[in-house]
């Protein structure tokens, strides 16, 4: 195993070239910006985003298809290992690579950082899943091409479509919730408008948890099944499209039914607290006027208790 880990370590050269390049960019810019006060202010966290972005597209990218480019993916799969278990060793060496260069380094950068300016930047937990799934849809990019260049190239025009489609299901999920329902009601589902009873980082950090535990088992499995054959039909490919569509369709519509149901639920609660005081209303002013104030007394004093 520790070969196997060895060997996947070999291929993710140009991880560690990006990685030293951020490195060194970083230190650059603190060393100028030092002897220069009057240096504009540099978008440390768009660059840090495109940083981790791009490179959790490209170590998925190289993980695969470089094997196939150098004609070593045929020669491994003869090897007495197990292909689930090569598989698992790829899959680890990937994602930790991703984790620890496209994670944990930009997190230390920032806290070694003398500069208060640098450590107001946070590193949250939805990025760090936006990598693990960006990491495991390159790598299901990278079991159907032939090069590491062509599966980085075919990620940006495959990300776009992905994000239109997803945009697509979610205006088609708010037209239909708006003729079933209010307005505030599709907002909510959309997660536009967080849930009177849920803070909206919870929305967020559920949604994204939600969608990610689905999504990537399921673009693993499917590089997994590509990586072990060479056969690459486009029946196989369109099958395996068309249940990532239906994982993230599926996806859209749980998630927003459960935010609509925390917020049926509040709604009702507070229905039937009106309904009760409406009720105790009522109650008080069919009595006569001194028992009315003493059970109005009596309601006083066991709410302060």
């Amino acid at each position: 195993m520790s070969a196997l880990a060895a060997k996947e370590v070999h291929l993710q050269q140009l991880t560690f070239v990006l990685a030293g390049l951020y490195i060194v960019g970083w230190a650059t810019f603190l060393l100028v910006e030092r002897y220069i006060r009057s240096l504009p202010t540099f978008p440390w966290e768009l660059v840090m985003l495109l940083y981790c972005m791009g490179l959790a597209i490209a170590i998925g990218a190289i993980a695969n298809a470089e094997e196939r480019q150098h004609g070593t993916l045929h020669w491994q799969l003869l090897q007495p290992t197990p292909a689930w278990q090569q598989w698992m060793v790829k899959v680890g060496v990937t994602l930790g690579l991703a984790l620890l260069f496209g994670v944990a380094l930009p997190m230390l950068l920032i806290q070694v950082t003398p500069d208060e300016g640098f450590r107001a930047i946070r590193m949250s937990g939805d990025l760090t899943v936006l990598i693990v799934v960006l990491t495991a849809s390159s790598v299901y990019i990278s079991s159907l091409s032939s090069s590491g260049v062509s599966a980085m190239a075919w990620s940006l025009p495959i990300g776009i479509a992905g994000v239109l489609f997803i945009q697509t299901v979610s205006g088609a999920l708010r037209w239909l919730t708006l003729k079933l329902a209010s307005s505030l009601t599709a907002d909510i589902v959309m997660g536009a408008v967080a849930p009177s009873g849920v803070d909206a980082p919870d929305v967020v950090i559920f949604a994204a948890r939600a969608f990610s535990l689905t999504l990537v088992p399921l673009l693993l499995w499917f590089g997994f099944v590509n990586h072990t054959t060479s056969e690459r039909t486009l029946r196989r490919i369109l099958q395996q499209v068309a249940s990532i569509a239906l994982v993230v369709v599926t996806g859209i519509v749980l998630v927003g039914a459960v935010l609509a149901f925390y917020e049926c639920a509040r709604v009702k609660a507070l229905l039937a607290t009106d309904h009760r005081r409406d009720r105790m209303t009522r109650v008080v002013r069919a009595l006569p006027a001194h028992g009315r104030s003493a059970l109005t007394t009596t309601v006083y004093l066991s709410g302060a208790g």
